[in-house]
């Protein structure tokens, strides 16, 4: 157990503030929609695991603009951390290795206590105690996705790079478990990062040594 029983929750979240195609993708219905499968769908969704392990998960894809009930997560949290304390003081280990304690924002989920150190989700936090933001004497430059792109060849991720630079996802994942249009994800997925290669190493002055002969796309306008 690790929080991941609100992450439809968490994901619809997110996705109303993402942008497909100049429009918001809003909600998992939607990105189904665009996909052509859900995160979660049993027969593919590369997140279909969680839902299958976790029942609160599953009762929560019903309504995920609800948060889910996260009490049990909350209690066995306390219980970890309190053994932490408890190791730590017991065997006399220095500070730098001891959790910073006080007073945390009031969770909805659960009555804090004074040992408590929250770094919940904002929407887990009880709104009047959030943090207000800092004051800035100008406001803050903020970066299109024209400009540094979220590239990745699956929706709703943007296929090309920006004006100003690229923020490559997915490439860690060793086999993504899911097909994309009748193809392997890892096929589609290696020939859209061999595709912008020769282009990058051009960018940033690289030798293209053990690159593919993949012709060099043309710089996005």
């Amino acid at each position: 157990m690790r929080g991941t029983d609100s992450l439809a929750h968490d994901f619809q979240r997110y996705l109303k503030g993402l942008t497909y195609d100049g429009e918001v993708v809003g909600s998992i219905d939607e990105l189904t929609f665009i996909t052509g499968i859900s995160p979660f769908d049993p027969s593919g969704g590369p997140r279909s695991w969680y839902v299958d392990k976790l029942p609160v998960l599953a009762d929560s894809l019903v309504h995920p603009e609800d948060l889910p009930d996260l009490s049990d997560f909350w209690a066995l949290r306390g219980q970890y951390l309190s053994l932490f304390d408890r190791v730590m003081a017991e065997h006399d280990l220095p500070s730098r290795f001891r959790r910073p304690t006080g007073r945390s924002p009031t969770c909805s989920a659960t009555p804090p206590t004074p040992r408590c150190r929250s770094r919940c989700h904002p929407s887990m936090v009880d709104p009047s105690r959030r943090r207000r933001p800092p004051r800035r004497a100008r406001p803050p430059l903020v970066v299109t996705t024209d400009e540094v792109s979220i590239c990745s060849p699956f929706p709703p991720h943007q296929p090309d790079v920006g004006r100003a630079g690229a923020h490559f996802v997915g490439l860690n994942v060793r086999r993504p478990p899911f097909d994309f249009h009748g193809r392997p994800a890892t096929e589609v997925r290696a020939e859209h990062w061999e595709r912008w290669r020769p282009y990058l190493h051009e960018r940033v002055g690289l030798p293209l040594e053990g690159a593919s002969a993949a012709p060099t796309p043309t710089e996005p306008a």
